[in-house]
Order: C-alpha cells, then sequence, then structure tokens
C-alpha cells in the first residue's frame, strides 16, 4: 500500500468522497489526510522497537572521549540507540552504558576501569576511560525512516509523495488515520481508537522473534538432556 492508498481508504472509512490524490493537492481533506498520515507514521515509529527500523552500524573508536556525533556514526535517520548492543568486536567486550550520575561520580573520582563505559549527551557518544583507538564498534539503532520513496530503497521520515510506501504496517497505519481524523473532527473515534489499540498492542507482540521463556527445567538448553521415558526406575 502507497501513501494515497492508505489516505483513500480512510477517506473512504470516515466516509468522506474519494480522492485520487494527496500529495499536492490543496483540497482541505487531502491536506488533513496527509497531515494525519505523518503524524501516526512518526508516533507509530517511536511506539516499539519495530524490527523493520532496527539498523547496525559500526565505527572505529578514537583515543578520545568523545566518539562523535550518534548521527555521524549511526546515520542522519538516527531516532535512539537500542540498549545494550555497544560491543567492540576487536577486544570481544561490551561498552556498558552509564547515566548520568554515574558518569559525573566516575569523573570527580578520576574511575576509569578497564572496559570503557559510555553515555550520550548533547547528541555525542562519550566513553570512559578513552577507548583504544581503531578498534571497530557495532551497535543498534532505531530508523527514524519509516517511510520509503517510490524506488524501494531510499528512507524517508515522512510522506511527501503519493507513491511512498509505509515500512510499518499499513493497515495499523490506517486505522490510526481513521480515528485520528475522527477526533480532529470532533466525531466519536473511543470505537475506532480500541480497536486501534489492539490491533497495535498485537502487532508489537508478533513483531521480530521473541525469546522463548520457560518457568521449567525441561525447556531448551545447551548440552546433553536425555529423552524423558528412556530409564528405569
Amino acid at each position: 500500500m502507497t501513501m494515497l492508498s492508505i489516505c483513500a481508504t480512510a477517506a473512504l472509512r470516515v466516509g468522506l468522497p474519494s480522492l485520487s490524490a494527496i500529495a499536492g493537492n490543496s483540497n482541505d481533506n487531502a491536506v488533513r489526510l496527509l497531515a494525519l498520515a505523518n503524524e501516526e507514521g512518526e508516533d507509530l515509529s517511536q511506539r516499539h522497537r519495530w524490527q523493520i527500523l532496527t539498523r547496525e552500524a559500526t565505527f572505529t573508536s578514537v583515543a578520545t572521549e568523545s566518539q562523535g556525533l550518534m548521527t555521524a556514526l549511526a546515520g542522519s535517520d538516527f531516532q535512539w540507540l537500542n540498549t545494550e548492543t555497544v560491543w567492540d568486536r576487536d577486544s570481544n567486550e561490551p561498552w556498558h552504558v552509564m547515566d548520568d550520575t554515574e558518569w559525573q561520580r566516575s569523573k570527580a573520582n578520576a574511575i576509569t576501569g578497564p572496559y570503557p563505559r559510555f553515555r550520550i549527551r548533547g547528541g555525542y557518544m562519550i566513553a570512559i576511560p578513552t577507548p583504544t583507538a581503531g578498534h571497530t564498534v557495532a551497535f543498534e539503532y532505531q530508523s527514524a525512516n519509516w517511510a520509503t520513496a517510490q524506488d524501494g530503497t531510499t528512507g524517508k521520515s515522512s510522506f511527501t509523495a503519493d507513491d511512498d510506501t509505509a515500512k510499518l504496517s499499513e493497515p495499523l497505519m490506517t486505522l490510526g488515520v481513521v480515528w485520528r481524523w475522527k477526533k480532529m473532527m470532533g466525531l466519536d473515534y473511543a470505537e475506532n481508537f480500541r480497536t486501534y489499540q489492539l490491533q497495535l498492542s498485537n502487532a508489537i507482540s508478533r513483531d521480530g522473534a521473541s525469546k522463548r521463556i520457560t518457568m521449567n527445567a525441561r525447556g531448551p538448553g545447551i548440552g546433553i538432556r536425555p529423552s524423558e521415558g528412556n530409564w528405569s526406575i
């Protein structure tokens, strides 16, 4: 589904006339639908660590406290860092994240430690102690580019053309545009919002591959386990 089909479907569901174009259309309904579609895309992209928006980045460490802007280390689409994914691939050691209190305590007490720890401040990744230069450091982050241009490869953080497509669930985005339209127009949107929230919850629970959690000793593990019933009592 394209931006046009998302908006056109939403328009029909709220009782608006069919629209053949959205981008560049001066019609009030078209202008509102485009704004709501972009509002939904931006909001939905921040609701969850969507696997389709997860990216991996690597950078070469430098022997200074600041390793650089996150948008330079990752890309201009950087939205937020995925926790506990920063790893030095040369020393095979993680870079643990620090909060502001831990950082200031370490600076005040000149605490270094054997492995770099880091925080993000002012958009920069800063590390203590000074990392070894020349190491490859990798991490995962969430991209702000929830849409794709017609070429199928260029990421976009908003819809600007009718043939732009969404990386996120298009049926879910359509539901989002519907309830947002009704709210904007002062109509009853409670049931539409309830349906949207239910579908959002389902989408989040199914997204990516989740680890199995078992509360008994018979779950999958490492090593050799005898099959049940293969011994006598």
